[in-house]
């Protein structure tokens, strides 16, 4: 099935994603773990830069199903870093190993 021009799927294979259904429910999942604030759009741009898509979001859903309250922190600073974490939402403190 092919999505249609001006879908969210479409919009996703237009960025890179080969499995755009896949990637759209990986991404959707990792979202609900990354703190409040996280904008899809600025992560699918972030994620779509990289050589294979496909396999970054996987990356990410790894790291965030393996340690949410890391990934939440690591998440924010990388955007912050990026220039995509909007300056209104506080950094919260590294998380501290134990």
């Amino acid at each position: 099935m092919t999505a249609s021009p001006g879908t969210p799927l479409a919009a996703l294979a237009r960025a890179g994603f080969t499995d755009a259904r896949r990637a759209d429910t990986m991404l959707r999942d990792a979202l609900k773990a990354m703190p409040e604030g996280t904008d899809l759009d600025s992560l699918i741009a972030d994620i779509s830069n990289t050589a294979d898509p496909d396999q970054a979001v996987l990356g990410l859903v790894r790291v965030v199903e393996s340690n949410a309250e890391a990934a939440a922190s690591l998440s924010k600073r990388a955007l912050n870093a990026s220039g995509c974490w909007p300056s209104s939402v506080p950094l919260a403190p590294s998380p501290t190993m134990s």
